[in-house]
Order: C-alpha cells, then sequence, then structure tokens
C-alpha cells in the first residue's frame, strides 16, 4: 500500500516536472545497496532546518521527498516548491467545477486540506519510513 501512495506522488509530480516549471528537482538512479550516504545528508540538511526552526516556526517553501525501493533498486529524490504544489490543487478544483474536464465514470478528488494542515507544521521532518528489513526507506520533509 505504501509503495503504492509513493507511486502515486511521484507520478504526479513527475507530470508537473515534465511541464518544465522552475524550481523542481526529480533525481532518479539505480542503487543496489541502501545509499546511507543520501539518507545522512537529508537528516544533516533537517537538522539544519531544525537549529534555524527550532519551534517549527517560518513559513515552508519546499517539499522534499526521499525513497529508496530496495525491491527495485532504486533511489528516487524529488524536490518540489509550495507554490506549485498549491497550483496544482488550484488547476484541479478549476477543473472540477468544469463538467467537460473529467472523463465519465472517473472521479476526482481534489482535498488540498491535508497539505494545508501538513504545511502549518513548519520546516522540518514529516515523516521517516524504515522497512524492518531495512531494505526500504521515505523521507518526507519541508523546509
Amino acid at each position: 500500500m505504501l509503495k503504492r501512495i509513493i507511486f502515486a506522488i511521484l507520478l504526479i509530480l513527475s507530470l508537473l516536472a515534465l511541464n518544465g516549471c522552475f524550481g523542481i528537482r526529480i533525481h532518479k538512479q539505480k542503487c543496489y545497496h541502501l545509499p546511507f550516504d543520501q539518507f545522512v545528508r537529508a537528516e544533516t540538511q533537517i537538522d539544519r532546518i531544525h537549529l534555524t526552526h527550532p519551534h517549527r516556526q517560518g513559513s515552508v517553501k519546499r517539499l522534499n521527498i526521499l525513497v529508496y525501493d530496495g525491491e527495485d533498486h532504486e533511489l528516487i529524490e524529488v524536490a518540489l516548491p509550495l507554490w506549485l504544489i498549491e497550483a496544482g490543487f488550484d488547476i484541479g478544483r478549476g477543473d472540477q467545477d468544469r463538467n467537460d474536464a473529467v472523463p465519465i465514470g472517473c472521479h476526482v478528488d481534489w482535498n488540498d486540506r491535508t497539505l494545508k494542515e501538513i504545511v502549518k507544521l513548519g520546516p522540518e521532518l514529516v515523516m521517516e519510513v524504515e522497512e524492518r528489513n531495512g531494505e526500504s526507506k521515505v523521507m518526507i520533509w519541508l523546509d
């Protein structure tokens, strides 16, 4: 289930990146072992954020996702500006109001309340998940 959610998030982010938007960074590479150096670098960045924003105060400018899938041996790094995510939700809401925008039999739920609640947390680590066998790992943080 987690893999499907991550895939859906990455698919949406990839489609946005293909539009040539400024401020997006997506990097995908093959790795045959958990790439500790990338996760240490992410943890260092999160520690730096924590030092500059000790009580999570401050505005959030970017969503960062670091995923290592041990089954497919892929490392995916995504950095997306928050304004772009919000613009995507705005476009989605606008399309939902038009009857011809969504194919018949297809329902799209554009609920951005979750994103707004997460952003209220401020800059910091949002989620870190590692499989019990240590072969796959996900980190999501705001800066």
